[in-house]
């Protein structure tokens, strides 16, 4: 599985687009997303051991998962919603100390790999 990591506003600006679109079964509670995206950001940054270098993070990110860059993975594509036939999009996965699948719109992931910064 190959993780890319993207600014975590991108991701909810994804999450949100498949919710309109009735991908998501919590379509009307998009704090679910920003919960989910606040907690990935926390694991992360309470995995960086170096005090100094989790306050760099901190404050470049400006204390917010939005400006973060997080990790996320491409599942599946595929054309149903709760067992009904429906136009093509993409399940993806928020990475943290558990996994977050999210359905979004296939140009919202093409546009998440288009955004996704380059780690070595």
């Amino acid at each position: 599985m190959r993780v890319i990591f993207v600014k975590g506003r991108d991701i909810y600006k994804a999450a949100v687009a498949g919710a309109k679109r009735g991908y998501n079964r919590s379509t009307d509670d998009h704090s679910a997303y920003e919960r989910a995206l606040g907690a990935c950001y926390d694991y992360h940054l309470s995995t960086v051991v170096e005090p100094s270098a989790r306050l760099n993070i901190w404050r470049e990110t400006r204390g917010s998962w939005r400006n973060a860059y997080l990790p996320v993975s491409f599942l599946m594509e595929h054309e149903h919603i709760a067992g009904k036939p429906s136009e093509g999009h993409a399940r993806i996965a928020v990475h943290s100390d558990s996994m977050k699948v999210i359905d979004v719109p296939m140009d919202s992931w093409q546009s998440l790999e288009r955004n996704a910064k380059v780690c070595n």
